[in-house]
């Protein structure tokens, strides 16, 4: 656990914007506090650079600011959505794992103690709404849930920032199902 009593769970939902939120809790898993960030890694990202330059670039950028958030918040647990594969846009997978790897990799340089949950994302919808719920579902399902919308002034948040904060709200839910997981990181 971290220097400080509170646990702070991290959750990314990684891609091109990738989401960022931090949850503080409580040691009775009571939520104190939620930050957000969205990455945008196309933001130094020049028209000029080959795709193979580009993508580098903005791998290089993920680990350089999520590098930034584990310093600044040092997270006990960490969660992430999952690599999946849409049947309309297949090469999408196999970018999005390339984002689970360089943050996998991020995390172990910062700590070889720190879990990470990678999570599949009907699981995290089921948690927050349905698990068929599209992004405006999430949206209103976060805001209208008790225990996380009085945290969040929605209207700053984009929608990988509300999926980082269903990600990070499932990860409590299992640390609340399975509490010794904080022990065994």
């Amino acid at each position: 656990m971290n220097h400080t009593s509170n646990i702070r769970i991290l959750g990314i939902d990684p891609g091109t914007n990738t989401g960022l939120s931090i949850i503080e809790l409580t040691e009775d898993l009571v939520i104190v506090k939620i930050d957000t960030f969205t990455l945008d890694l196309n933001n130094y990202i020049l028209d000029t650079l080959s795709n193979f330059e580009k993508e580098a670039d903005r791998l290089i950028a993920l680990e350089e600011g999520l590098k930034e958030i584990l310093e600044k918040y040092n997270p006990d647990l960490i969660g992430m959505e999952n690599a999946f594969f849409n049947k309309k846009f297949p090469l999408s997978g196999l970018k999005l794992s390339s984002f689970l790897g360089v943050i996998m990799m991020t995390v172990r340089k910062h700590s070889k103690q720190t879990k990470i949950y990678k999570l599949q994302p009907k699981y995290i919808k089921s948690i927050v709404s349905t698990g068929n719920a599209y992004k405006d579902d999430m949206l209103l399902a976060v805001q209208n849930n008790e225990e996380l919308g009085k945290h969040l002034t929605l209207d700053k948040e984009t929608e990988h920032s509300i999926d980082a904060v269903a990600i990070a709200y499932s990860v409590m839910k299992l640390l609340e199902k399975y509490p010794y997981v904080l022990n065994n990181t």
